[in-house]
């Protein structure tokens, strides 16, 4: 993550934007769903520089592990089978750490699932809320 910060700065987001592109989505996504894929660029575009790598930074510079472990409430935890940056080794080790969190990883897909399988990523949702019908907050 820090490369690809290091990247667009000495690059430009434009020279870059096409890789994250690639590492979001699929091929076969990319190809048949150009409409959405412009809407991408054009949102990545919008967003002010600054805005776009604090972003980044915080991805890769927070630590998370020493706190996620006080988190009470049922997780979900899901990242597709080829994400490159949040990918299901992290994803693991996150469920692994967070009580009471079941893991799901999606086949065949990277790192913008609910924008390529949006429905697959709904049911899974369902599904594990479905399973927590019997689960009262300790509020």
């Amino acid at each position: 993550i820090l490369n690809i910060i290091s990247q667009i700065e000495n690059e430009g987001l434009d020279i870059v934007l096409p890789s994250l592109i690639n590492r979001w989505f699929t091929d076969k996504f990319i190809n048949n769903n150009q409409d959405i894929i412009d809407k991408r660029f054009k949102q990545v575009q919008s967003t002010p520089l600054k805005t776009f790598l604090n972003v980044f930074r915080i991805y890769a510079l927070t630590e998370m592990r020493s706190w996620l472990n006080e988190i009470t409430v049922p997780c979900l935890v899901m990242t597709g089978e080829n994400d490159l940056g949040c990918n299901p080794n992290i994803n693991k080790k996150i469920a692994e750490v967070i009580p009471n969190s079941k893991l799901e990883i999606l086949d065949n897909l990277k790192h913008a699932i609910t924008s390529e399988a949006p429905k697959l990523v709904g049911s899974r949702i369902n599904q594990f809320l479905n399973n927590q019908k019997n689960y009262s907050t300790p509020y």
